[in-house]
């Protein structure tokens, strides 16, 4: 059981902190339900700026914006390992 920092009430789910098969499926639901492409529609990246995504997570819209005409794009997240 684990402490996210959003909650600070211990949880088993693979949400939270995700691990493992069930970390691995739960990033992968993420990636299905969440709407990045609608998102990245908001976020009119133009040419030349700067972009930071903080907890990226399974790397859905970290991989979107890269397609912008950004100059640069970077991820912040708790995890080495987070996008496959």
């Amino acid at each position: 059981m684990t402490i996210p920092w959003t909650s600070g009430k211990p949880t088993r789910s693979p949400f939270a902190m995700p691990r493992g098969l069930a970390g691995r499926l739960a990033g992968r639901l993420m990636l299905w339900m969440n709407a990045q492409r609608d998102l990245l529609g908001l976020l009119d990246v133009r040419a030349g700026e700067r972009v930071l995504e903080v907890g990226y997570g399974p790397g859905g819209l970290i991989r979107l914006l890269q397609r912008t005409p950004a100059a640069l794009v970077c991820g912040v997240g708790l995890r080495r390992r987070s996008v496959p």
